[in-house]
C-alpha cells in the first residue's frame, strides 16, 4: 500500500512539474530558467529522500537497541556484504586452482 502511495505521490509531482513547465514556457520564460528549476528540484528531492533514509535508520537503530542488539548503519553493512561476496569468490577462485593442481 506504501508503495502504491509513493507512486501516485511521484505521479502528482510529476504532471504538476510538466503543468507549470508548460504554463512557464507560454509565459516567455527561458529553458535556461527551466533548467535551474529542475536543478533546484533535483536538490529537493535527493534532500527528501536522504531525509527518508535518515529515519528509516532512526527506526531501525530503536529497533536494534530495544532487541538489544547493535546498531549497524545500512552504507556500513552494505560495505561489509560486498567484501564478504568478494572474499567468497577469492576462497571458490584459491580451491579452483588448488583442484587444477
Amino acid at each position: 500500500i506504501a508503495n502504491r502511495i509513493k507512486k501516485k505521490k511521484k505521479a502528482k509531482i510529476l504532471s504538476r512539474i510538466v503543468q507549470s513547465k508548460k504554463l512557464l514556457l507560454d509565459r516567455g520564460f527561458t529553458s535556461t530558467l527551466l533548467e535551474t528549476e529542475d536543478i533546484h528540484l533535483k536538490r529537493r528531492t535527493e534532500e527528501a529522500k536522504l531525509e527518508l533514509e535518515i529515519r528509516k535508520w532512526a527506526m531501525e537503530k530503536n529497533i536494534a537497541q530495544d532487541s538489544g542488539q547493535s546498531f549497524i548503519p545500512p552504507s556500513i553493512r552494505k560495505t561489509i556484504d560486498e567484501k564478504i561476496k568478494q572474499d567468497i569468490q577469492n576462497a571458490k577462485e584459491l580451491l579452483k586452482l588448488r583442484k587444477e593442481k
